[in-house]
Protein backbone atom coordinates (compact mmCIF):
# COMPACT_ATOMS: atom_id res chain seq x y z
CA UNK A 1 0.00 0.00 0.00
CA UNK A 2 1.39 3.46 -0.98
CA UNK A 3 1.59 6.19 1.97
CA UNK A 4 -0.21 9.48 0.73
CA UNK A 5 3.11 11.82 0.51
CA UNK A 6 0.93 14.68 -0.51
CA UNK A 7 1.15 16.80 2.78
CA UNK A 8 1.89 20.16 1.43
CA UNK A 9 5.95 21.51 2.87
CA UNK A 10 5.03 24.78 5.24
CA UNK A 11 6.84 27.93 3.81
CA UNK A 12 9.20 27.39 6.43
CA UNK A 13 10.45 24.04 5.41
CA UNK A 14 10.73 25.90 1.99
CA UNK A 15 13.42 28.15 3.46
CA UNK A 16 15.25 25.18 4.78
CA UNK A 17 15.18 23.15 2.06
CA UNK A 18 16.64 25.95 -0.22
CA UNK A 19 19.15 27.68 1.98
CA UNK A 20 17.85 30.45 2.58
CA UNK A 21 14.21 32.89 2.20
CA UNK A 22 13.53 34.95 -0.66
CA UNK A 23 11.71 36.64 -3.09
CA UNK A 24 11.97 34.06 -6.01
CA UNK A 25 11.58 31.17 -3.38
CA UNK A 26 8.46 32.79 -2.54
CA UNK A 27 7.10 33.09 -6.11
CA UNK A 28 7.32 29.58 -7.26
CA UNK A 29 6.11 28.28 -3.84
CA UNK A 30 3.26 30.51 -4.49
CA UNK A 31 2.99 29.51 -8.01
CA UNK A 32 3.18 25.89 -6.80
CA UNK A 33 0.59 26.03 -4.37
CA UNK A 34 -2.05 27.97 -6.72
CA UNK A 35 -1.44 25.11 -9.49
CA UNK A 36 -1.86 22.30 -6.45
CA UNK A 37 -5.13 24.01 -5.26
CA UNK A 38 -6.40 24.43 -8.73
CA UNK A 39 -5.68 21.19 -10.55
CA UNK A 40 -6.02 19.23 -7.49
CA UNK A 41 -3.62 15.95 -7.55
CA UNK A 42 -4.41 13.13 -5.69
CA UNK A 43 -1.12 10.86 -6.01
CA UNK A 44 3.32 12.45 -6.52
CA UNK A 45 3.48 11.31 -9.55
CA UNK A 46 -0.20 13.20 -10.81
CA UNK A 47 0.85 16.79 -11.26
CA UNK A 48 4.00 17.89 -13.72
CA UNK A 49 5.20 21.10 -14.25
CA UNK A 50 7.57 22.73 -17.35
CA UNK A 51 9.24 25.87 -15.49
CA UNK A 52 10.58 28.27 -18.55
CA UNK A 53 13.10 30.68 -17.16
CA UNK A 54 16.75 31.92 -17.37
CA UNK A 55 19.30 29.12 -15.89
CA UNK A 56 21.04 31.25 -14.24
CA UNK A 57 20.44 32.85 -9.97
CA UNK A 58 18.36 34.16 -8.76
CA UNK A 59 15.95 32.91 -11.63
CA UNK A 60 16.20 29.23 -10.54
CA UNK A 61 15.58 30.00 -7.37
CA UNK A 62 11.48 29.48 -8.08
CA UNK A 63 12.31 25.96 -8.96
CA UNK A 64 12.89 24.99 -4.95
CA UNK A 65 9.74 26.73 -4.57
CA UNK A 66 8.09 24.69 -7.03
CA UNK A 67 9.18 21.56 -5.95
CA UNK A 68 8.52 22.67 -1.83
CA UNK A 69 4.93 23.08 -2.96
CA UNK A 70 4.08 20.66 -5.58
CA UNK A 71 5.99 17.92 -4.88
CA UNK A 72 7.11 17.71 -8.78
CA UNK A 73 11.16 16.88 -8.67
CA UNK A 74 13.63 17.28 -11.27
CA UNK A 75 14.64 13.68 -9.51
CA UNK A 76 11.07 12.17 -10.53
CA UNK A 77 11.39 13.98 -13.65
CA UNK A 78 7.91 15.26 -13.45
CA UNK A 79 9.84 18.71 -12.96
CA UNK A 80 11.33 19.96 -16.37
CA UNK A 81 13.58 22.78 -16.96
CA UNK A 82 13.10 25.07 -20.26
CA UNK A 83 15.74 27.45 -20.75
CA UNK A 84 14.89 30.58 -22.27
CA UNK A 85 17.05 33.78 -22.89
CA UNK A 86 14.38 36.42 -21.98
CA UNK A 87 13.72 38.08 -19.07
CA UNK A 88 10.62 35.85 -18.17
CA UNK A 89 8.99 33.42 -16.13
CA UNK A 90 6.33 30.55 -17.05
CA UNK A 91 5.28 27.79 -15.25
CA UNK A 92 3.38 25.11 -16.86
CA UNK A 93 1.09 22.49 -14.43
CA UNK A 94 -0.42 20.00 -15.58
CA UNK A 95 -2.70 17.38 -14.11
CA UNK A 96 -1.62 13.75 -15.66
CA UNK A 97 -5.20 12.10 -14.15
CA UNK A 98 -7.46 15.00 -15.65
CA UNK A 99 -5.27 16.22 -18.76
CA UNK A 100 -6.13 19.72 -17.12
CA UNK A 101 -3.32 22.21 -17.52
CA UNK A 102 -2.72 25.57 -15.86
CA UNK A 103 -0.36 28.06 -17.11
CA UNK A 104 1.12 30.96 -15.46
CA UNK A 105 3.42 33.48 -16.43
CA UNK A 106 5.42 36.04 -13.87
CA UNK A 107 4.45 39.44 -14.56
CA UNK A 108 7.64 41.15 -15.97
CA UNK A 109 7.82 44.13 -13.42
CA UNK A 110 7.36 41.24 -10.36
CA UNK A 111 10.99 40.12 -11.14
CA UNK A 112 12.26 44.01 -11.45
CA UNK A 113 10.72 44.83 -7.98
CA UNK A 114 11.34 41.65 -6.14
CA UNK A 115 15.64 42.06 -7.16
CA UNK A 116 15.15 45.76 -5.65
CA UNK A 117 14.68 44.20 -2.24
CA UNK A 118 17.88 44.84 -0.40
CA UNK A 119 17.06 42.67 1.97
CA UNK A 120 16.03 38.87 0.36
CA UNK A 121 13.54 38.36 3.47
CA UNK A 122 11.98 41.73 3.16
CA UNK A 123 11.32 40.88 -0.71
CA UNK A 124 10.07 37.34 0.18
CA UNK A 125 7.33 39.02 2.73
CA UNK A 126 6.15 41.09 -0.07
CA UNK A 127 5.96 38.35 -2.80
CA UNK A 128 3.67 36.22 0.05
CA UNK A 129 1.43 39.36 1.20
CA UNK A 130 0.90 40.91 -2.81
CA UNK A 131 -2.25 39.21 -4.18
CA UNK A 132 -1.85 36.27 -6.75
CA UNK A 133 -2.96 38.32 -9.37
CA UNK A 134 -1.01 40.80 -9.05
CA UNK A 135 2.17 38.47 -9.56
CA UNK A 136 1.20 36.40 -12.26
CA UNK A 137 -0.97 36.34 -15.50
Amino acid sequence: MQKNYLKKFSYKSAIKFHGHNGPLLALGYRAGTHAVQILKPKGIMDLECVVETKVEKPWTCVIDGIQSSTHCTLGKCNLKLKPVNENKTLFSFKNLKTQKILKLKLRPEIFTKSKKFEDLEQGADWVLKTPFNRLFI
